[in-house]
């Protein structure tokens, strides 16, 4: 989670990674950078880390439906945070991490 300068309440953006989860590629992190122009922008960032929290290396063992519980508990916590505006919860998700963002079936 990364918390923007200001005054709360904040909104939050979730990311939700592709299926390498968050790592760089070719020594860059295009996740941490937009990460940071959010934060900087006045969001609260949140990282749904899917694959890591599994503790594998990609989504290959992941279903859609477990990214969907995953990014649906994330909005649930972040909405219960007493700096966040829980009117105001958004989530990006790339690739693999779009497909939960959108609750598609696999």
């Amino acid at each position: 989670m990364l918390r923007p300068n200001g005054n709360p309440p904040y909104p939050v953006i979730m990311l939700v990674p592709g299926c390498s989860g968050f790592v760089a590629n070719n020594g860059i992190n295009v996740y941490d950078e937009r990460a940071a122009e959010l934060q900087a922008a006045g969001n609260l960032v949140v990282y749904v880390d899917y694959v890591g929290v599994r503790m594998q290396t990609n989504c290959a063992h992941v279903g859609l439906m477990e990214v969907k519980a995953d990014i649906l508990g994330a909005a649930k916590w972040a909405a219960a945070q007493s700096a966040v505006d829980a009117s105001r919860i958004s989530v990006i998700g790339w690739s693999y991490g779009g497909g939960g963002v959108l609750g598609r079936r696999q």
